[in-house]
């Protein structure tokens, strides 16, 4: 069973659960402390509740701020120690250059296909099955 994609107006653009263990999130790439500090709650409360594999997407062109930064490593760290894992991507190859240098396991997703099918890919990959509909989650 797969939940349905919920919206959000604070740093999290879009969120789908790939399966009832995996959970990916598209997030803003410029954010401010305190949409930090709730992302980061975001995320070990869906490890909290059982999903032990976070996907972020950090979905625009923009620069990556870095209350970002800071609040997916203090996530990173503490769903690691509930022995979870939180992944990354980016939309840009840049961006995602930026996450490595971070420390961040970042997944590397084709950058020459437009978002919205990046993610059909990655999600079918992460399932295992055929690529379902992930329409526009990105602006």
């Amino acid at each position: 069973m797969r939940a349905a994609r919920e919206w959000s107006l604070g740093a999290v653009l879009a969120e789908t659960a790939v399966d009832p263990f995996t959970h990916l999130l598209v997030v803003r790439p410029e954010i401010s402390p305190s949409m930090g500090r709730d992302l980061e709650r975001r995320l070990l409360g869906h490890r909290l509740a059982g999903c032990t594999s976070l996907i972020v997407v950090v979905a625009g062109r923009d620069r990556i701020s870095g209350a970002l930064i800071s609040a997916l490593r203090r996530a990173q760290r503490k769903i690691g120690s509930r022995n979870g894992r939180l992944s990354v991507t980016a939309e840009t190859s840049e961006s995602r250059r930026v996450l490595e240098c971070a420390g961040f396991d970042v997944i590397d997703i084709d950058g020459d296909m437009p978002l919205p099918e990046r993610l059909r890919r990655l999600d079918a990959q992460l399932a295992g099955g055929p690529p379902r509909s992930v329409t526009e989650i990105s602006r």
